[in-house]
């Protein structure tokens, strides 16, 4: 039978993983471990005692805690103030884009009173590109029109609509 490129790989990768089983468990065993796993040690497998002291492991503590002491030992030997730390997580003014003023009460008789009075917000999906409205079961996506309304942005749950300056919001029931 003829072995293809594939298989002799494939044997190869698992011949050399038996080999490197077997030099770690016969050579690179711990001391006091055996190849066959017994709890009892074989004495002529075991290495001398190290020279170098014994390493311990300090006692189990919530780590929670450890971390806070770590912290609280850093902040008085680099003397911080906990209130004058600037918060590395937060998010710079630049970033946040400015949101602009909705004109809460509309005037009576006026386009943007007449809009909110005829049309009814059904349903909103906000994405990176500004979303889609439904608004009186029309699907509207961000830049187009209705009654000379034009929907700037779509929230989760309402839709923003302008007009000659004028924004209004439709909100969802």
């Amino acid at each position: 039978m003829q072995l293809s490129r594939r298989q002799k790989s494939f044997g190869t990768i698992a011949g050399l993983c038996v080999v490197a089983l077997l030099v770690d468990r016969l050579f690179l065993a711990p001391s006091g471990a055996t190849a066959a796993g017994d709890s009892t040690p074989d004495t002529a497998t075991t290495t001398p005692p190290s020279p170098l002291p014994a390493v311990t492991a300090p006692p189990a503590r919530n780590s929670k805690h450890v971390i806070a002491e770590k912290l609280d030992r850093l902040a008085e030997t680099e003397q911080l103030d906990p209130d004058n730390v600037r918060d590395a997580f937060l998010i710079p003014e630049g970033w946040i884009p400015e949101t602009p003023e909705f004109i809460t009460p509309v005037e009576q008789g006026s386009a943007a009173a007449e809009f909110l009075a005829a049309h009814r917000l059904n349903a909103v999906m906000a994405n990176s590109r500004g979303g889609y409205a439904i608004i009186d079961g029309k699907r509207l996506r961000a830049g187009e029109q209705l009654d000379g309304f034009t929907l700037v942005d779509v929230r989760a749950r309402s839709a923003i609509l302008e007009r000659d300056g004028i924004r209004i919001e439709l909100s969802l029931p």
